[in-house]
């Protein structure tokens, strides 16, 4: 049976998301996740994106298409930002309801810490505010609620953080995070990483998404 997965590149049109040192985080999220498609397709997995260019959709609007899609799992894919230019390092989240999302971080994140050469801030988990049985980030908290569907939320690397973005700036850092990735996707799934083959179609529309991405357009 083809297996699903569904790619959410954070932020996009509007909302560039998190910017600093000539980063803008919406870009470098869409480069990777593009990056990341053909991986996953050469494998035999069915994959999704919810925005493939740079266009404005609501949180509701992505957790909808993924809840309707029902996919084996999703990965909210993000780039950190913060006040304080001394933050630096790799975060992921996962649910503290959902015992795949738990699964799926523990599969990627190790993969990430190993590829990008960046300080590894953990995997974490938190609450929505007043609530004890909710997670506070929306993909992770709604993908659980209304279809029990696994969510990772990655952070890889702070673009305010100088020591980090001089790595985001290098021409393989978009492919190499992808890899990763891929890596620790395909390990969840169940899905040897020796095994490239013909692409399996997308489900959403019938097209793949074959794209080469090196270095991503700061701006």
């Amino acid at each position: 049976m083809v297996k699903t997965f569904i790619i959410n590149p954070g932020h996009g049109g509007t909302d560039p998301g998190a910017c600093g040192n000539g980063i803008r985080e919406k870009d470098l999220n869409l480069a990777v996740a593009l990056a990341l498609v053909p991986l996953l397709t050469a494998r035999g997995i069915d994959v999704q994106l919810t925005r493939t260019g740079d266009i404005t959709r609501s949180l509701q609007q992505r957790s909808d298409y993924i809840v309707k899609a029902r996919p084996d799992a999703a990965l909210d894919l993000h780039h950190n930002g913060a006040a304080d230019s001394r933050a630096q390092g790799i975060e992921s989240f996962r649910s503290l309801f959902n015992t795949g999302s738990k699964k799926l971080v523990e599969k990627i994140h190790p993969q990430l810490i190993a590829a990008l050469g960046m300080t590894n801030r953990g995997i974490k988990t938190r609450l929505y505010p007043g609530r004890k049985d909710w997670d506070y980030y929306h993909m992770i908290r709604e993908c659980h609620r209304h279809a029990g569907i696994p969510v990772a939320l990655t952070e890889s690397g702070f673009v305010s953080s100088p020591v980090d973005a001089a790595i985001m700036k290098r021409a393989d850092f978009a492919a190499k995070q992808a890899e990763a990735l891929a890596r620790g996707i395909c390990a969840y799934l169940g899905v040897a990483w020796d095994k490239a083959g013909t692409p399996a179609p997308s489900a959403s529309n019938g097209t793949l998404y074959r794209v080469q991405v090196g270095a991503f357009s700061v701006k």
